[in-house]
């Protein structure tokens, strides 16, 4: 399989950006790649019930945890990290930035949380998204702002109050 620092970055980014779109939306035996809606959330879902009532059988069996999402919330921080690093080291190209910037949105576009504390915050960050979207070309989410670190920090403080922490692998060192 070899170390993971001989790989190509190009090959890295791809693995990540698959493995996130499996880990977010799972996979489906029909066949129909992306025919699946998006599922609906509630503002701030209290019960397991409210959040796996949805049209899609996928969702209806995802952890909502707060342990879980601050579980999906590192995968997410870590391929935002890695691809933040990689492409200012020229190791990504613009497109493969943006993909994975891409994959990251629609990660946290789809989180659900049963933990009032963590709904409260997931719901906070997608009124952010909405409010401030993914543009035609460049980056779907701009992570330089104060505003998008004020989101991650909401994030953040949400998963220690729930007692869980949002970890990052830096593919980079660090």
């Amino acid at each position: 399989m070899g170390n993971l620092r001989s790989a190509r970055p190009s090959t890295i980014a791809a693995a990540l950006l698959a493995c996130a779109a499996f880990a977010l939306t799972g996979c489906s035996s029909t066949g129909d790649a992306g025919a699946t809606p998006a599922p609906t959330r509630t503002a701030t879902p209290t019960t397991a019930a409210s959040t796996t009532d949805s049209d899609d059988p996928v969702m209806d069996d995802v952890d909502t945890s707060a342990a879980a999402v601050c579980g999906r919330l590192s995968m997410l921080t870590t391929i935002s990290l890695n691809a933040s690093t990689g492409h200012s080291r020229g190791e990504l190209s613009d497109a493969q930035y943006e993909a994975l910037l891409a994959s990251v949105r629609f990660g946290y576009e789809r989180l659900v949380s049963t933990d009032p504390t963590m709904a409260t915050a997931v719901d906070y960050t997608q009124r952010y998204l909405e409010d401030h979207p993914a543009p035609a070309t460049g980056p779907a989410i701009d992570e330089t702002t104060a505003d998008w670190d004020l989101v991650g920090r909401t994030l953040v403080t949400a998963c220690r109050d729930a007692g869980s922490s949002i970890v990052a692998d830096a593919q980079y060192g660090g």
